[in-house]
């Protein structure tokens, strides 16, 4: 029983320093405001920062913004995840963490989402 204890706590060390040695080598900290520990126990912020690692990635002159909140007009604000400025526009990407089978489109003012035990959500429309 130690010694497979032992080995799941090297693995773990082991997944913890390869997401350490990530998270050091990209900007995401600095763009976010979000550290290491954040980052990687809150799902929203570790799938925000796996996207930000892949928009590092490109070629070419951009700049991506992230936890960008906006005035509604209305008293209330609105959060986008990233926004990427490039050559070809400017693109606005929201991450979501859902399971199940996700149905609606960008007229609706709700979608639904439809788990397996048939249990259905509604959720504002998050375009």
């Amino acid at each position: 029983m130690k010694i497979i204890m032992g080995y799941l706590l090297l693995v773990s060390g082991v997944i913890t320093l390869f997401r350490f040695m990530k998270f050091k080598g990209s900007d995401y900290k600095n763009a976010s405001g979000n550290g290491f520990v954040k980052t990687c126990l809150d799902k929203g912020a570790y799938g925000e920062f796996l996207i930000y690692c892949e928009l590092e990635k490109m070629k070419g002159k951009f700049k991506v913004l992230t936890n960008v909140y906006l005035n509604k007009g209305d008293g209330l604000t609105t959060e986008i995840d990233l926004i990427l400025f490039g050559e070809t526009g400017c693109y606005i990407i929201e991450s979501k963490n859902y399971k199940g089978w996700i149905f609606g489109d960008e007229k609706h003012k709700n979608w639904t989402q439809t788990l397996k035990n048939n249990r259905k959500n509604k959720f504002f429309n998050p375009i």
